[in-house]
Protein backbone atom coordinates (compact mmCIF):
# COMPACT_ATOMS: atom_id res chain seq x y z
CA UNK A 1 0.00 0.00 0.00
CA UNK A 2 1.22 3.24 -1.13
CA UNK A 3 2.14 6.08 1.87
CA UNK A 4 -0.04 8.58 1.04
CA UNK A 5 1.61 11.00 3.44
CA UNK A 6 4.96 10.52 1.37
CA UNK A 7 4.21 12.12 -1.68
CA UNK A 8 2.31 15.19 -0.17
CA UNK A 9 5.49 15.75 2.15
CA UNK A 10 7.58 15.73 -0.88
CA UNK A 11 5.00 17.97 -2.64
CA UNK A 12 4.60 20.68 -0.16
CA UNK A 13 8.27 20.69 0.11
CA UNK A 14 8.59 21.40 -3.84
CA UNK A 15 5.28 24.31 -3.48
CA UNK A 16 7.15 26.03 -0.88
CA UNK A 17 10.28 26.46 -2.73
CA UNK A 18 8.00 27.05 -5.65
CA UNK A 19 6.70 29.80 -4.02
CA UNK A 20 9.91 31.21 -2.74
CA UNK A 21 11.55 31.61 -5.74
CA UNK A 22 8.41 32.85 -7.40
CA UNK A 23 7.73 35.80 -5.49
CA UNK A 24 10.99 37.39 -6.05
CA UNK A 25 10.10 38.00 -9.49
CA UNK A 26 7.12 39.43 -12.04
CA UNK A 27 5.22 38.90 -14.74
CA UNK A 28 1.83 36.66 -15.47
CA UNK A 29 1.66 34.37 -18.10
CA UNK A 30 -1.22 32.20 -19.82
CA UNK A 31 -1.48 28.81 -21.12
CA UNK A 32 0.68 25.71 -21.37
CA UNK A 33 1.70 23.27 -17.43
CA UNK A 34 0.04 22.97 -15.49
CA UNK A 35 -2.99 22.61 -17.19
CA UNK A 36 -3.84 19.29 -18.65
CA UNK A 37 -6.68 21.71 -20.97
CA UNK A 38 -4.72 23.10 -23.94
CA UNK A 39 -4.69 26.70 -24.79
CA UNK A 40 -5.27 27.97 -28.69
CA UNK A 41 -1.70 29.59 -28.68
CA UNK A 42 1.35 28.45 -30.93
CA UNK A 43 4.97 28.45 -30.30
CA UNK A 44 6.06 31.58 -31.69
CA UNK A 45 8.28 30.91 -35.81
CA UNK A 46 11.99 29.87 -34.76
CA UNK A 47 11.36 29.45 -30.76
CA UNK A 48 11.43 26.19 -28.68
CA UNK A 49 10.07 25.32 -25.27
CA UNK A 50 10.86 22.45 -22.90
CA UNK A 51 7.69 21.57 -20.45
CA UNK A 52 8.94 19.09 -17.49
CA UNK A 53 6.90 18.05 -14.39
CA UNK A 54 7.06 15.39 -11.78
CA UNK A 55 3.51 13.81 -10.70
CA UNK A 56 3.08 11.82 -7.77
CA UNK A 57 -0.02 10.16 -6.46
CA UNK A 58 -1.37 7.16 -5.38
CA UNK A 59 -1.42 5.61 -8.76
CA UNK A 60 2.20 5.76 -8.75
CA UNK A 61 4.79 8.33 -9.76
CA UNK A 62 5.58 10.06 -13.36
CA UNK A 63 8.20 12.01 -14.92
CA UNK A 64 7.48 13.80 -18.10
CA UNK A 65 9.94 15.99 -20.64
CA UNK A 66 8.07 17.81 -23.23
CA UNK A 67 9.94 19.68 -26.12
CA UNK A 68 8.29 21.80 -28.53
CA UNK A 69 9.56 24.17 -31.63
CA UNK A 70 7.73 26.03 -34.33
CA UNK A 71 9.88 25.42 -37.48
CA UNK A 72 7.32 26.71 -39.84
CA UNK A 73 5.04 29.70 -38.94
CA UNK A 74 1.70 28.66 -37.23
CA UNK A 75 3.21 24.54 -36.94
CA UNK A 76 4.56 23.88 -33.09
CA UNK A 77 5.74 20.15 -33.51
CA UNK A 78 6.45 18.31 -29.75
CA UNK A 79 7.89 15.25 -29.19
CA UNK A 80 8.15 14.31 -25.48
CA UNK A 81 8.69 11.30 -23.15
CA UNK A 82 7.51 10.16 -20.42
CA UNK A 83 8.12 7.47 -17.78
CA UNK A 84 4.97 6.16 -15.73
CA UNK A 85 4.32 3.13 -13.65
CA UNK A 86 4.01 -0.37 -14.81
CA UNK A 87 1.32 -0.99 -11.80
CA UNK A 88 -0.98 0.65 -9.95
CA UNK A 89 1.09 2.28 -6.65
CA UNK A 90 4.39 1.04 -8.36
CA UNK A 91 7.33 2.78 -9.40
CA UNK A 92 8.06 4.43 -12.77
CA UNK A 93 9.76 2.18 -14.93
CA UNK A 94 7.94 2.11 -18.34
CA UNK A 95 8.33 5.19 -20.85
CA UNK A 96 5.74 6.58 -23.22
CA UNK A 97 6.56 8.74 -25.98
CA UNK A 98 4.21 11.89 -27.01
CA UNK A 99 4.00 13.10 -30.87
CA UNK A 100 2.30 16.24 -31.72
CA UNK A 101 1.56 18.82 -34.34
CA UNK A 102 -0.78 22.09 -33.18
CA UNK A 103 -1.73 24.92 -35.83
CA UNK A 104 -3.67 28.09 -35.67
CA UNK A 105 -7.13 28.24 -36.93
CA UNK A 106 -8.70 31.42 -36.25
CA UNK A 107 -8.30 34.84 -34.73
CA UNK A 108 -11.64 36.16 -33.49
CA UNK A 109 -12.25 39.79 -32.21
CA UNK A 110 -8.90 41.52 -31.74
CA UNK A 111 -7.77 37.91 -30.68
CA UNK A 112 -10.18 37.68 -27.55
CA UNK A 113 -11.12 34.47 -28.96
CA UNK A 114 -8.09 31.83 -30.34
CA UNK A 115 -9.09 28.77 -32.42
CA UNK A 116 -6.14 25.63 -32.87
CA UNK A 117 -6.12 22.46 -34.24
CA UNK A 118 -4.39 19.35 -32.20
CA UNK A 119 -3.71 16.17 -33.31
CA UNK A 120 -0.87 13.37 -32.28
CA UNK A 121 -0.39 10.02 -30.34
CA UNK A 122 1.03 8.49 -27.45
CA UNK A 123 2.78 5.44 -27.98
CA UNK A 124 2.99 3.53 -24.54
CA UNK A 125 5.64 0.62 -23.67
CA UNK A 126 4.43 -2.80 -23.43
CA UNK A 127 2.48 -4.19 -20.62
CA UNK A 128 1.28 -0.34 -18.98
CA UNK A 129 -1.74 -0.26 -17.13
CA UNK A 130 -3.42 2.74 -19.85
CA UNK A 131 -5.81 3.15 -17.09
CA UNK A 132 -2.49 5.50 -15.21
CA UNK A 133 -2.37 7.83 -17.65
CA UNK A 134 -6.09 9.62 -17.12
CA UNK A 135 -4.08 12.81 -17.93
CA UNK A 136 -2.06 12.03 -20.95
CA UNK A 137 -4.30 11.88 -24.08
CA UNK A 138 -4.64 8.44 -25.82
CA UNK A 139 -3.02 6.58 -28.31
CA UNK A 140 -4.19 8.70 -31.58
CA UNK A 141 -6.22 11.57 -30.63
CA UNK A 142 -8.02 15.22 -32.27
CA UNK A 143 -9.57 18.11 -30.51
CA UNK A 144 -9.77 22.13 -31.23
CA UNK A 145 -8.15 23.91 -28.35
CA UNK A 146 -10.11 27.39 -27.63
CA UNK A 147 -8.89 30.44 -25.99
CA UNK A 148 -11.10 32.90 -24.91
CA UNK A 149 -9.35 36.30 -22.78
CA UNK A 150 -12.07 37.04 -20.34
CA UNK A 151 -10.42 40.16 -18.94
CA UNK A 152 -6.89 41.51 -20.90
CA UNK A 153 -3.91 40.28 -19.15
CA UNK A 154 -5.59 39.55 -16.25
CA UNK A 155 -8.20 36.37 -16.92
CA UNK A 156 -8.66 33.56 -19.95
CA UNK A 157 -10.67 30.45 -20.12
CA UNK A 158 -9.84 27.70 -22.34
CA UNK A 159 -12.15 25.14 -24.03
CA UNK A 160 -10.97 21.65 -25.70
CA UNK A 161 -13.11 19.67 -27.71
CA UNK A 162 -12.50 16.69 -29.56
CA UNK A 163 -11.93 12.45 -30.34
CA UNK A 164 -9.38 9.98 -28.94
CA UNK A 165 -8.82 6.73 -30.29
CA UNK A 166 -7.67 4.30 -27.67
CA UNK A 167 -5.50 1.12 -28.89
CA UNK A 168 -6.85 -0.92 -26.45
CA UNK A 169 -9.70 -2.05 -28.15
CA UNK A 170 -12.19 0.52 -26.39
CA UNK A 171 -12.46 2.42 -29.07
CA UNK A 172 -13.51 6.26 -29.48
CA UNK A 173 -14.06 8.50 -26.74
CA UNK A 174 -15.31 12.22 -26.66
CA UNK A 175 -12.04 14.74 -25.17
CA UNK A 176 -12.87 17.71 -23.16
CA UNK A 177 -11.54 19.92 -20.62
CA UNK A 178 -12.41 23.55 -19.44
CA UNK A 179 -9.55 25.66 -17.36
CA UNK A 180 -10.06 28.93 -15.75
CA UNK A 181 -6.94 31.32 -15.51
CA UNK A 182 -6.55 34.25 -13.46
CA UNK A 183 -3.84 36.66 -12.42
CA UNK A 184 -3.93 36.97 -8.93
CA UNK A 185 -0.91 39.40 -7.70
CA UNK A 186 2.19 39.96 -9.27
CA UNK A 187 3.80 37.29 -10.87
CA UNK A 188 1.21 34.87 -8.94
CA UNK A 189 -1.45 33.05 -11.79
CA UNK A 190 -4.13 30.94 -10.25
CA UNK A 191 -5.22 27.68 -12.27
CA UNK A 192 -8.66 25.33 -11.81
CA UNK A 193 -9.62 22.77 -14.26
CA UNK A 194 -12.01 19.82 -15.14
CA UNK A 195 -11.32 16.98 -17.64
CA UNK A 196 -11.61 13.79 -19.13
CA UNK A 197 -12.98 11.03 -21.65
CA UNK A 198 -16.62 10.24 -21.84
CA UNK A 199 -17.93 8.42 -20.68
CA UNK A 200 -15.07 7.83 -18.48
CA UNK A 201 -14.78 9.59 -14.96
CA UNK A 202 -14.11 12.90 -14.71
CA UNK A 203 -10.47 14.67 -13.44
CA UNK A 204 -9.90 18.20 -11.48
CA UNK A 205 -7.37 19.93 -10.33
CA UNK A 206 -6.02 23.25 -9.74
CA UNK A 207 -2.45 25.07 -8.63
CA UNK A 208 -0.56 27.75 -9.32
CA UNK A 209 2.25 28.93 -11.97
CA UNK A 210 4.81 31.17 -10.58
CA UNK A 211 6.81 33.47 -13.80
CA UNK A 212 10.42 33.53 -12.18
CA UNK A 213 11.65 35.22 -15.91
CA UNK A 214 9.14 36.77 -17.68
CA UNK A 215 8.62 34.96 -21.12
CA UNK A 216 11.24 32.36 -19.96
CA UNK A 217 11.32 30.83 -17.00
CA UNK A 218 7.55 29.55 -14.89
CA UNK A 219 7.00 27.57 -12.44
CA UNK A 220 4.28 25.35 -11.05
CA UNK A 221 2.35 23.40 -8.38
CA UNK A 222 -1.16 21.27 -8.73
CA UNK A 223 -3.28 19.28 -6.81
CA UNK A 224 -6.03 16.69 -8.72
CA UNK A 225 -8.16 13.99 -8.05
CA UNK A 226 -11.14 12.25 -9.81
CA UNK A 227 -14.59 13.48 -9.37
CA UNK A 228 -16.81 13.20 -8.15
CA UNK A 229 -15.49 10.90 -5.86
CA UNK A 230 -11.38 10.74 -5.67
CA UNK A 231 -10.53 9.55 -2.65
CA UNK A 232 -8.81 6.63 -3.78
CA UNK A 233 -6.87 8.65 -6.83
CA UNK A 234 -5.32 12.26 -5.57
CA UNK A 235 -2.18 13.54 -7.15
CA UNK A 236 -0.02 15.98 -6.94
CA UNK A 237 2.47 18.18 -9.69
CA UNK A 238 5.47 20.35 -9.43
CA UNK A 239 6.69 21.30 -13.33
CA UNK A 240 9.00 23.90 -14.89
CA UNK A 241 8.30 25.36 -18.20
CA UNK A 242 11.13 27.17 -19.65
CA UNK A 243 10.76 29.33 -23.04
CA UNK A 244 13.63 30.45 -25.84
CA UNK A 245 13.94 33.70 -27.20
CA UNK A 246 13.97 33.03 -31.63
CA UNK A 247 16.94 30.36 -32.27
CA UNK A 248 16.94 30.07 -35.84
CA UNK A 249 14.99 31.62 -38.81
CA UNK A 250 11.21 29.59 -39.96
CA UNK A 251 11.46 27.41 -42.76
CA UNK A 252 8.62 29.36 -44.01
CA UNK A 253 4.58 30.11 -43.28
CA UNK A 254 2.25 26.67 -42.92
CA UNK A 255 -0.79 28.53 -44.99
CA UNK A 256 1.76 29.06 -47.98
CA UNK A 257 3.27 25.79 -48.29
CA UNK A 258 -0.15 24.49 -48.04
CA UNK A 259 -1.18 26.19 -51.18
CA UNK A 260 2.19 25.74 -53.08
CA UNK A 261 1.50 21.55 -52.33
CA UNK A 262 -2.04 21.92 -53.18
CA UNK A 263 -1.34 24.06 -56.74
CA UNK A 264 1.79 21.62 -57.44
CA UNK A 265 2.48 21.06 -60.19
Amino acid sequence: MRDGLHWRRRLRDAFALAIVTGLATAGPATGARPLVTDDAHVVDPGECQLETWTKLGDAGDEYWAVPACSPITNLELTAGVGVLPAERGGKPEHPSVQVQMKTGLASVAERRMLLALVVGTVLRAHGEVAELNADRLGEFYGYVPATLTIVPDRAWLNLNLGIRFRGDGDGAFALWGAAMEAVAVGPLTAIAEAYGDAPDPAFMQAGIRLTVVPERVQIDATYGRRIPDGADEEWATVGLRLLSPQLFEPLGDLGTLIRRVISWP
